[in-house]
């Protein structure tokens, strides 16, 4: 399986063939598959191919379907949300295609697992006139909150039911599970809304924008300042990884303030899912790169004391797992290294039907 994810610098791209497995980069849609194919020395033995879409809004609500002409228009009709990536999705879909006819094409969407949240929870206290079709919270990284979901499943002894999912990365969010479904979570309309991140603003009052917009500043300059030159970054003064910040490795003062945030932001974030979800059987954290956040993981499952959490002393890793509570504690909680590729992977495969 080809997997493609377009991110706001390149296209990142990964060839999974049983325990084979092969990533690259592109700059550009059009240089996609060509990359691949220097990279592979042929485009023969890819049968499916994946395009990842991070916001998919109420048009795509699957998290994973076969594409064909109308899921296309779907793509292109997410454009509003995310323009630039949502575009890049559409072309590269396009161009997958044409390279590709006889290959299946499959599209997973990071939003489809918070279409069903309660409309008290997705709703914005706004004017009906306005709170019409789009504007409301769409959440997001579905994907690996689905698949944090499935895992713990299968790694507690008693399958919990009610599950706060922290997913760690340069988009940090919080999401609370029930019975497999969403109840709630920190993103919103875009993953501007929620948690800092390691470039994103994070939640703040409205009035800032105005404030922004009245001292001469363009409305693209604002939403580009918020999403893009905003969060930690901005903290620092200076560009910097969500790792870099939850590491704090230099001993540098601003970057203890930042982490110390960060943790704050991740508490208060936890508590009210837990309250949503009116109590907790199992926490997990999940990254990418598990070991750079370990030790923040476990300083934050430290404060966690008020949930009945027990933490286990040393919080033993057994890759890839790392178990922060005791085996007699009421809550269960876990530090997940998530293997983005491979959990796309085993979805398609899961839920893909050649009838479809």
């Amino acid at each position: 399986m080809l997997l493609f994810e377009v991110t706001s610098s390149c296209i990142a791209w990964c060839f999974l063939a049983g325990a084979d497995r092969v990533e690259g980069e592109a700059v550009s849609f059009d240089a996609a598959f060509p990359s691949v194919e220097q990279r592979l020395g042929t485009l023969q033995e890819v049968s499916t191919v994946g395009y990842m879409l991070h916001h998919g809004g109420t048009t795509v609500n699957r998290p994973v379907s076969r594409i064909d002409p109308d899921t296309l228009l779907a793509i292109r009709g997410c454009s509003r949300f995310l323009p630039e990536e949502s575009d890049a999705v559409y072309r590269l879909a396009e161009r997958g295609l044409s390279t590709l006819p006889a290959a299946t094409h499959l599209l997973f969407c990071d939003t489809a697992f918070f279409v069903d949240l309660p409309e008290h929870v997705h709703r914005y206290a706004v004017p009906m006139s306005l709170s019409g079709p789009g504007l409301r919270r769409y959440g997001g990284f579905g994907l690996c909150h689905q698949w944090v979901w499935d895992s713990l499943q299968e790694l507690s002894s008693a399958p919990p039911s009610a599950v706060v999912s922290v997913c760690l990365g340069e988009a940090p969010n919080v999401a609370a599970i029930r019975d497999g479904r969403a109840v709630e979570t920190t993103m919103g309309f875009t993953p501007v809304e929620g948690l800092s991140s390691a470039r994103s603003s994070g939640d703040i009052d409205p009035t800032v924008v105005f404030e922004l917009l009245a001292a001469g500043y363009e409305f693209s300059d604002v939403a580009r300042m918020l999403g893009e030159h905003s969060g930690f970054s901005a903290w620092l003064g200076r560009p910097c990884t969500l790792a870099e910040v939850a590491q704090n490795r230099g001993g540098d003062l601003a970057l203890a303030e930042a982490r110390e945030f960060l943790g704050y932001q991740i508490r208060k974030a936890v508590g009210a899912c837990v309250s949503a979800l009116g109590g907790v059987d199992a926490i997990a954290f999940s990254a990418e790169d598990l070991p750079a956040y370990a030790d923040f993981i476990r300083a934050v499952s430290t404060e966690l004391g008020f949930l009945a959490f027990v933490s286990a002393p040393d919080a033993a890793a057994t890759s890839p797992v790392l178990r922060l509570a005791r085996a007699d504690s009421r809550v269960q909680a876990y530090g997940l290294s998530y293997d983005k590729w491979q959990a796309l992977s085993e979805r398609g495969k899961q839920h893909f039907l050649p009838t479809i």
